[in-house]
């Protein structure tokens, strides 16, 4: 079992957290308050309600292509005429999740 991540699979969580956050519509607000008896802090948050809005795909094809762009000169799926760009626009390429695609084990960096 792996226990760390490599560059690509850390710019993969990095780009759908940033692909996530973009369709949040209401963010959380936190914020400290102090009792003034004790001078104790606690921490508070204004969770919105859960929004029903999934991530456009096109949207996360873009933020994938910008984080892998120095990658992608490098990148080849073996096996396969498709480039990695193409794979990135179609949503078709990780390197995390094998079921998703073959790239996790094909690609050659």
């Amino acid at each position: 079992m792996q226990e760390t991540f490599t560059i690509l699979q850390a710019l993969e969580i990095c780009a759908d957290m940033a692909a996530t956050t973009t369709r949040i519509n209401s963010k959380p607000i936190y914020f400290t308050r102090i009792d003034q008896a004790t001078g104790r802090p606690s921490i508070h948050a204004d969770l919105p309600v859960h929004e029903e809005n999934p991530v456009d795909p096109r949207t996360r094809a873009a933020i994938f292509e910008l984080v892998y762009r120095e990658h992608l000169p490098h990148l080849k799926i073996a096996g396969s005429d498709v480039s990695a760009l193409q794979a990135i626009r179609e949503n078709r390429l990780t390197f995390l999740d094998h079921r998703i695609s073959r790239a996790a084990t094909e690609i050659l960096e």
